[in-house]
């Protein structure tokens, strides 16, 4: 299908959507995607189409595909951030941070975006401190083994005198 065809299928899902026809809007969206894709407006058209009709699972699969290959997309990101609040707080909080950024300061997206700035900031602290946990158990192990080679050879002499 050529940018043309896309175009004309797109339009014919977006007048389905605006009938008020989700399903075919949705079938119409699922072959653009099919066909071509790479292209995000479709995925996103999906995303929207496939919220409102309730399966959410389904949009957030979209507007995941979406975003990958349009990261700058504010309604994209707007859309991820309040499907995912309930079942990915955190990632619904990064999202809505980057939506605000493209789209300004909406007050549902501040809210979302706020979920998860105290936690960030303690795992960063968790962070700094696993390379010292790490460190202290590669010191431990060789350790270990070398003692475990050195009693190897004494119990073999051992057995051999003997």
């Amino acid at each position: 299908m050529n940018d043309g065809g896309v175009s004309e299928v797109l339009d014919a899902a977006r007048s389905y959507a605006d009938a008020g026809n989700l399903l075919l809007a949705a079938e119409k969206f699922n072959e653009a995607v099919i066909v071509y894709p790479t292209n995000a407006t479709a995925w996103y058209g999906l995303g929207v189409v496939q919220a409102n009709r309730g399966m959410t699972n389904e949009a957030i699969d979209a507007f995941e595909n979406s975003h990958s290959i349009s990261p700058g997309h504010g309604a994209t990101a707007a859309n991820l951030a309040v499907l995912l609040e309930s079942s990915n707080p955190k990632r619904a909080s990064k999202m809505a941070r980057m939506a605000v950024k493209i789209v300004g300061d909406v007050d549902e997206l501040v809210r979302i975006s706020r979920l998860f700035d105290h936690t960030e900031a303690q795992e960063e602290v968790m962070l700094e401190a696993a390379p010292v946990e790490e460190e202290v158990m590669l010191e431990a192990a060789p350790v270990e083994e070398e003692v475990m080679l050195e009693a190897a050879p004494v119990e073999e002499e051992v057995m051999l005198e003997a």
